[in-house]
């Protein structure tokens, strides 16, 4: 969901930006995925391989709203198979935000 200018920002850095669901195929154990406050479902078609590193929302905050261990079952898997840094709570910016650095990764 990225405008002309985070495309153009991101060109400038050497990122190519890619729509989905395309980008969902892209994902593998050597990619960044940088997934901000998605819902649950967009995560699971992102984590379909789990990413070398992955930065958006933690397991626990979908826990804590009553989705399923099946629903989660994606993410739990990055979850478990990662260390995790939390960054720090800035009121709503980066609430419940996580970065999983998966073990073993590439």
């Amino acid at each position: 969901m990225f405008t002309d200018v985070d495309k153009e920002f991101c060109s400038s850095l050497g990122i190519e930006p890619v729509n989905d669901p395309e980008a969902f195929h892209l994902v593998d154990e050597k990619t960044l995925l940088f997934a901000i406050h998605m819902e649950l479902e967009t995560y699971n078609s992102a984590l379909a391989k789990l990413p070398a590193i992955y930065i958006g929302s933690h397991v626990e905050q979908f826990r804590n709203v009553g989705r399923s261990e099946e629903d989660l079952s994606r993410l739990s898997a990055m979850h478990d198979s990662s260390d995790a840094y939390d960054f720090p709570d800035r009121d709503v910016v980066f609430h419940s935000t996580v970065m999983y650095l998966r073990r073993g990764g590439s």
